[in-house]
């Protein structure tokens, strides 16, 4: 089933792009409903988007604004893409 899942967020993270360079609306919201299924069905895309939020910090911002903004009315987004924030770590001696 996760196989399935994944193939099927691959496909709509696709088609969601390729409908940004289009007058079609929708892209950006499909793009996170696909990525949220495909992190809720792979670990390795799970770990892959925790990677892409350290390295890149526009990512991190845009998927964290994106979390709180539109993961209070889809839930279903808001779980999926809390599960790939990125640990803050304190450096103080305590």
């Amino acid at each position: 089933m996760n196989l399935i899942i994944s193939f099927l967020a691959i496909i709509g993270i696709l088609v969601g792009s390729a409908s940004m360079v289009t007058p079609i609306p929708g892209g950006t919201l499909l793009i996170a409903l696909s990525l949220s299924a495909l992190v809720y069905a792979s670990g390795t895309a799970r770990e892959g988007v925790k990677w892409l939020r350290f390295r890149f910090a526009p990512v991190d911002q845009l998927l964290s604004w994106f979390t709180v903004s539109v993961g209070s009315r889809i839930s279903f987004i808001g779980r999926a893409l809390a599960q790939t924030e990125l640990q803050k770590i304190s450096l103080d001696d305590e």
